[in-house]
Formats: C-alpha cells, structure tokens, sequence
C-alpha cells in the first residue's frame, strides 16, 4: 500500500489524534502534506452523535483514487467501555481499514480497545507488533513539544554566539590602533633611555586613563 500518507481530520484535532500521527510515523511511514503525494489516506473521526450517518458524511469528503485507513475517536475515562465496532459500520470499498481507539483528556487510555487496534494497524502496514504502554502516550506530545524548544534555544544560543564574535572582533580591531597611539604617547613622554626601560607609573597610568575614555 506504500509508507506515504495524508491526514484527514473531521472535527477539532486532538492530542490522540497527533500521538497516533507520530506513532505511525515511527514505524516507518511518512506524512505528506498534499493528497496527490500519498499512497493512502488516514482519516480521524471522534464520534460525535450518530455513528453510521457521521461516518458516511466524512468518507464522502475523501477523494475515492487512494486506500482509506479509518480511526475512529471514542472520548471516554472508562477503558472498558462496550461499544459496536465501528467497522461494521463502515461499507466504503475504499476503506482497508476501520479502527476504533479510546481517549480521554487529549490522551489515549491504556485499554486493550487500543492495544488491538494499534496492532492491527501494524499488521496492515506490515510491521511486526510492537507493544506500547498507552497510559505513557501522553509522554509522546510533551517531548515533540521539548525537542522543538531545544531546537528553537538551540538558534537563540547559536546567534548570541555569533554576536558575541563579532563584537569582540570589532572591539579587538578598534583597539589596534588606541594600543599603538598609546604606546606612542609613552614614548615620547619618556626622556631618557632608563625611563624608556622602566616608564613613570604615574604617566602611564594618565595614558591609560585617557585612552580609556577615548581621548585620543
């Protein structure tokens, strides 16, 4: 069925609803941002009233040249929750696959619902099951958030260096030239050869002082 995929989503995004994008993507699949682009699409229902009616109206809004792989959303705390497959639901020829995952909180729910259709996904991708504890999918979006703020510190800290450099380059090449006139001015308050050799400290530090606050 191919590794590249477009998201579809009917109703407001939800965390559960990333987290399941990126555990897809971590088993070798890539998102695409243009629908011509992918090999299947991946549509995300949350169920809002009347399941059959509301599935059809999506599916209805998916172009019909590429497979569908359908999750369906089901907001509730209770992991146990009893419920009709949605895939009995489902009778669009397009659709390969119809999975229902339980959320609560933006979270997925640590419930066998969701063990059972993470694995048939993977099944259907033809990746071997890889087991995840699902209480611990909110650790998912958290860290997506800490990578991108590294990520951006990264820049911040990276153009304070630069601006460090070129302040200290600029600085250091404005001081060749006050160095070399301070010495000058040392030489030619010095008399004698044994003063040249050891300068008055009172002169020198006079020089000093007025180099430093800029008179030149």
């Amino acid at each position: 069925m191919g590794k590249k995929f477009f998201v579809i989503v009917e109703g407001v995004e939800t965390g559960a609803q990333r987290c399941l994008v990126q555990m897809i993507r971590d088993i070798g699949q890539t998102k695409v941002s243009s629908p011509e682009d992918c090999d299947y699409f991946l549509v995300f229902y949350r169920i809002v009233s009347r399941v059959a009616a509301d599935i059809g109206r999506v599916l209805a809004k998916v172009p019909a040249n590429k497979p569908v792989i359908l999750l369906v959303l089901h907001e509730t705390n209770d992991r146990n929750l009893a419920f009709a497959e949605s895939s009995r639901q489902v009778h669009d020829l397009n659709v390969v696959l119809t999975v229902d995952f339980l959320f609560c909180n933006e979270h997925l729910l640590d419930s066998s619902c969701n063990i059972k259709s993470w694995a048939q996904i993977q099944n259907h991708l033809g990746r071997s099951n890889q087991l995840i504890g699902f209480q611990n999918t909110g650790e998912w979006l958290k860290n997506l958030v800490t990578t991108k703020k590294l990520k951006i510190l990264g820049v911040i800290l990276f153009i304070e260096i630069v601006v460090l450099v070129i302040i200290v380059l600029v600085r250091k090449n404005n001081q060749g030239p006050g160095l070399s006139l301070m010495l000058a001015r040392l030489t030619a308050a010095l008399p004698g050869k044994r003063q040249q050799r050891r300068p008055d400290w009172k002169t020198w530090r006079l020089a000093v002082l007025a180099e430093g606050l800029g008179c030149r």
